[in-house]
């Protein structure tokens, strides 16, 4: 790891200006604060946007990329080619990746994975491991980011004994939402869902002024109205899961149409039922410009990330993700046919298991 740190550093200190792109999410929020606090104590000007694997694999990131150096947080675009960027690029993720090389000289890549890590790692928590001496005021950024992005659970121990730190209670919950960690991490993940990337920024900009815990959850009180609309309509779309998504009872599978829903809630919806039906697959789409399509299972029994991909093939979208949360775009004329390829795919694997 001391390794890793120097590395990066070394890299950070050839340039005067960085670009840092980052993703929309509570870990990636998160993130970008973590690594604007590691560029400020390099005495180190940079400019700061937010981005989604998505756009990364329409090649957006290649457009994105226009500093000497750039730095590209939580959105896998190792995965989606490298192709026409020329200048620097660092990038820092936790998203499944296969097993090919990176041979350019201008782009570095750092991944758990490639360190032996094999817990599940969220960026913000990855950043903390490599810089904790630069950054060791800010563990409880780590902490809400993780947490925020289904991590609590693996780095339990490091979240205890910082929550104990802030004189905090630990709560009971597998996955530490009840604690005053993982109220945080609502609010801060609240931005993308109430109002998309503008609100992602707007929570950023307002969260990285913060220059201790007492000053972060005093700024986190005001978006605690986005927070609190979030959560009233998320219990609502989870009765009417209740009444209206399609059961697949022999693939364990769920679907549900959130029918033009307003706010970004595929993901935080797909991510909560996860954790109340840990052993089904469940399967939220929203028709928008594009079908956005997310995709959560909480025992592992099924890797979502390969499942998709397998399921998109000569399809015009695009997706990826982990093993336990998946997610997808795909062209509306198209949604039928991947849906109909997922349930076959994911019918197959049921019976080779059996």
């Amino acid at each position: 790891m001391e390794n890793l740190r120097e590395i990066i550093l070394s890299k950070l200190r050839e340039y005067e200006r960085v670009k840092v792109i980052s993703h929309t999410d509570c870990d990636g929020i998160c993130s970008a604060i973590l690594f604007v606090k590691l560029l400020k104590k390099l005495g180190k000007d940079f400019l700061v946007l937010f981005s989604s694997p998505e756009e990364a694999k329409r090649g957006k990131i290649r457009n994105l990329a226009t500093f000497k150096l750039n730095v590209v947080l939580d959105i896998p675009v190792i995965e989606f080619g490298l192709r026409g960027i020329k200048n620097e690029l660092i990038i820092i993720d936790h998203h499944e990746i296969s097993k090919k090389k990176v041979e350019k000289p201008n782009i570095l890549v750092f991944h758990p994975i490639l360190l032996g890590i094999e817990e599940y790692c969220p960026v913000s928590r990855f950043l903390y491991l490599i810089f904790q001496e630069e950054l060791k005021e800010f563990d409880y950024l780590a902490c809400i980011g993780c947490i925020g992005d289904g991590g609590g659970k693996y780095w339990k121990k490091f979240i205890a004994r910082t929550l104990k730190k802030y004189g905090l209670k630990i709560g009971k919950d597998e996955n530490l939402y009840d604690n005053k960690f993982g109220y945080l991490s609502l609010i801060v993940g609240s931005g993308r869902i109430y109002r998309g990337v503008s609100g992602a920024r707007e929570i950023f900009f307002e969260l990285v002024k913060a220059k201790n815990f007492q000053d972060f959850e005093e700024r986190c009180k005001k978006f605690r109205g986005w927070y609190e609309k979030v959560e009233r309509r998320l219990k609502e779309l989870e009765k009417e899961f209740q009444r209206r998504s399609e059961y697949y009872k022999d693939i364990e599978l769920r679907v549900f149409d959130l029918r033009n829903e307003k706010y970004n809630l595929g993901s935080a919806l797909s991510t909560k039922l996860s954790y109340k039906y840990p052993n089904l697959t469940i399967m939220i789409y929203n028709e928008r410009k594009r079908v956005n399509v997310n995709l959560r299972r909480g025992d592992g029994k099924i890797n979502l990330c390969e499942l998709v991909e397998s399921s998109l093939r000569n399809l015009d979208g695009t997706g990826g993700g982990h093993r336990n949360a998946a997610g997808a775009t795909v062209k509306k004329e198209h949604f039928e046919i991947f849906k109909r390829n997922f349930i076959e795919n994911l019918r197959r694997i049921y019976q080779n298991v059996s």
